[in-house]
């Protein structure tokens, strides 16, 4: 063991044994534009899904009382429901999801989004201010996502 030098181990870093550099989800290797389009028609789909059956709420934006969904924090929370999404497909069903087409992962997200648009559509005046109330802070938006990960969880769709 005494012939062990760095060079040894830098030769043992490289051949994947200890690290391994993996791309995300969104992106398509050596070719940036294919990224942006992959990346844009993802967060679309998404997006388009998730608003479906609330397109009300979604068009008022910030407008205080009948908004609060599409503003920066409640984008947010939707964007962070997104990634543990990812990031349960990845630990439970995939070992990767870029070699998916675009098409096919988005379909593989929309039974995600439309379970939480359904369930956006139950949340009363009441709750849409409450929803809103609560993404103002760090722990607020934490609750909301951890509520739509729970969500998922029951529905069977969501894996710890």
């Amino acid at each position: 063991m005494r012939n062990i030098s760095s060079a040894t181990l830098n030769a043992l870093l490289r051949d994947d044994i200890f690290t391994r550099l993996e791309y995300g989800v969104f992106y398509v290797k050596n070719d940036d534009d294919a990224t942006i389009e992959r990346s844009t028609f993802l967060l679309k789909y998404w997006f388009t899904t998730l608003k479906q059956d609330v397109q009300i709420w979604w068009e008022a934006g910030a407008n205080q009382g009948k908004g609060g969904m599409a503003t920066d924090k409640g984008v947010t929370v939707y964007l962070l429901v997104l990634k543990e999404v990812i990031s349960s497909l990845l630990r439970t069903k995939y070992h990767s999801l870029t070699a998916l087409s675009t098409q096919e992962l988005g379909e593989l997200l929309q039974p995600y989004a439309s379970r939480i648009s359904r369930h956006l559509t139950t949340f009363s005046d009441v709750d849409r201010q409450a929803f809103r109330d609560h993404c103002r802070t760090k722990r607020g938006l934490t609750q909301q996502v951890e509520i739509f990960q729970e969500l998922l969880r029951k529905e069977g769709l969501l894996s710890l």
